[in-house]
C-alpha cells in the first residue's frame, strides 16, 4: 500500500514542477528553425534550455516567452548544445546555453516575475549561464 502512494506522490511533484515551455529559434544547417524548449535554468543572463534538435554553436537566436498574457522575444546568441539522451521514436534530446542581447525593460521585468515564481515553487536555483 505504502508503495502506490509514494508512487503517486511522485507523479504530482513531477507535474507541479513542470518547466515552462519557451519557443527556441536559431540556425540548424543554415537554415532558420523554430522549436519549443523546456527551460531548465533561468538568470537574467541567460538560460539552459532542453530541446531537440541541435543548434550551430555560437549562432543568433530568438527566445519567446509568455507572461502574464504577453508574448517577449529575447534576441540571444546560442552557446554551448550537447546530447543529453536519446528517446527512441523522438530521436536526440539537447541541451543548449542561451545567453541573452539587448533585454528590453519590460522583458527584464518579465524574467524577474518567472524566476521569482520558479524559485517560490522550488524550481530554478539561479545558477544558470
Amino acid at each position: 500500500m505504502k508503495k502506490a502512494t509514494r508512487t503517486r506522490d511522485v507523479r504530482k511533484n513531477r507535474q507541479m514542477q513542470k518547466t515552462p515551455r519557451f519557443r527556441l529559434s536559431g540556425i540548424r544547417g543554415g537554415i532558420p528553425t523554430l522549436q519549443m524548449a523546456d527551460v531548465l535554468d533561468l538568470t537574467l543572463r541567460g538560460a539552459l534550455v532542453e530541446h531537440h534538435g541541435m543548434f550551430q554553436p555560437h549562432s543568433p537566436g530568438f527566445l519567446q516567452l509568455e507572461a502574464s498574457g504577453n508574448l517577449s522575444t529575447i534576441r540571444c546568441r546560442l552557446l554551448q548544445s550537447r546530447v543529453i539522451r536519446n528517446h527512441p521514436g523522438e530521436g536526440l534530446c539537447y541541451q543548449t546555453r542561451v545567453e541573452f542581447l539587448d533585454l528590453s525593460p519590460q522583458t527584464e521585468e518579465a524574467l524577474r516575475v518567472l524566476i521569482q515564481i520558479s524559485r517560490a515553487h522550488g524550481g530554478w536555483d539561479g545558477g544558470g549561464p
